[in-house]
């Protein structure tokens, strides 16, 4: 953890005394991300069941929030933007680590008002939505901005022309000489330092000359909790679905597993806004194999990424209900969407619930639909297997 946070702080530019929220921040993201290479599942995973469903984004990153405070909307004019720039400093969580739907800024005007001297940091305070620069269609900034880093941004009284990192990292020609042909005591160098005669040709060995091509990635099958993952390395431009891997047959008997299935496509190293997860049900026709399409004009787009896919849960004992894999008491006449955590209700904005609340009944109503039209039987699954699967990794 003291590496980690050393290494957000480095890489974001500010100052130590933001070292409490770096470690935190730090935290988080190791348990959103971190996956045990024999377990085959996450921290996050392993505690709540399912993984982290926010955006996972970096300390000290630029990012925009439409804010709430009335001193700041009282500073914007009527034709600026309504967006204002800020820093990501972590996640606002509750007891036991359930994320509220909340991620922790710095508002960018606040921070460059707090003396550079000062104790004090500058106040962070929760937000629903952010919106990271470049990831719109038509927007050509970059999605990765340290503008504390970089020197746009500073706390007031810092000094405007920092030391340059990159001169302690500067090489002379003679500092990346082997030892033995380094000069000593400042005498030049000898052409011939190693000891080999300058006239003997240098030999190669037809052994030593390996012509191995690189490995090349394939898709492959991992579990994570109570999750089944399909790893898609390959480049496909038709969603997943289990029974479509016939020479890689999934380690858990397909049988088991629901008809929901979530796609967290990647196109070209990036993700389009509205693409990033694409939530529906297959089963086991044909018609699994929807292409998903450009969304300016309906082009077929090629994608890698990862298809998700869940157990059949058994019956839930009596007073129970499931909820993202967790059993939680079940209460009539709760409004409460089926698949979001009551913690996680209790903090959302009444339009965060009819929303959570629409997209819940149209996912119930695509999971019917596919149960409906499945062939194969739908068999309850106690528990994951535990252990890591992982076929067809590599290949040559």
């Amino acid at each position: 953890m003291i590496e980690g946070t050393k290494s957000l702080l480095f890489q974001s530019g500010l100052p130590h005394k933001y070292w409490p929220l770096a470690l935190k921040m730090f935290c988080c993201n190791y348990n959103f991300a971190h996956y045990d290479t024999k377990r085959g599942t996450n921290p996050h995973v392993e505690r709540h069941g399912s993984k982290f469903k926010g955006k996972r984004l970096i300390f000290g990153q630029k990012v925009r929030y439409m804010s709430s405070s009335k001193r700041e909307l009282d500073e914007t004019q009527k034709f600026e933007p309504k967006l204002r720039d800020s820093l990501v400093v972590g996640y606002r969580m509750h007891t036991g680590g359930v994320w509220t739907g909340q991620y922790l800024v710095l508002d960018a005007q606040r921070y460059q008002e707090v003396q550079s001297d000062a104790g004090h940091t500058a106040y962070d305070h929760g937000v629903t939505e952010v919106y990271v620069p470049g990831t719109a269609t038509d927007d050509t900034g970059k999605p990765f901005q340290f503008p504390v880093a970089s020197g746009l941004w500073r706390e007031a009284g810092a000094a405007t022309t920092p030391d340059d990192p990159a001169d302690d990292l500067r090489t002379t020609e003679t500092d990346v000489l082997p030892t033995s042909q380094r000069p000593v005591n400042g005498d030049d160098h000898p052409s011939n330092a190693g000891g080999a005669e300058a006239d003997q040709p240098t030999t190669y060995d037809d052994a030593d000359i390996t012509t191995d091509m690189p490995a090349v990635a394939r898709d492959y099958w991992q579990i994570q909790g109570d999750s089944l993952v399909r790893v898609h390395n390959v480049p496909r431009t038709t969603l997943f679905a289990p029974w479509m891997a016939e020479d890689d047959e999934p380690p858990v008997p397909i049988i088991n597993l629901e008809v929901s299935r979530s796609t967290g496509p990647v196109f070209a190293g990036a993700r389009w806004p509205g693409l990033d997860k694409i939530e529906d049900a297959w089963s086991g026709h044909p018609s699994d194999a929807k292409p998903i399409r450009h969304p300016d004009d309906g082009s077929t787009l090629t994608w890698t990424g990862e298809t998700t896919f869940y157990r059949v849960l058994p019956e839930p004992p009596d007073g129970k209900e499931w909820c993202s894999g967790m059993l939680i008491r079940s209460r009539k006449g709760s409004k409460r969407a089926k698949d979001v955590h009551p913690l996680q209700w209790w903090v959302m904005s009444e339009v965060a619930r009819l929303k959570a609340s629409t997209e819940s009944k149209a996912k119930l109503k695509a999971m019917q639909e596919a149960i409906r039209k499945r062939t194969l039987p739908r068999e309850p699954l106690e528990t994951m297997p535990q252990r890591h699967a992982m076929k067809s990794n590599i290949g040559i």
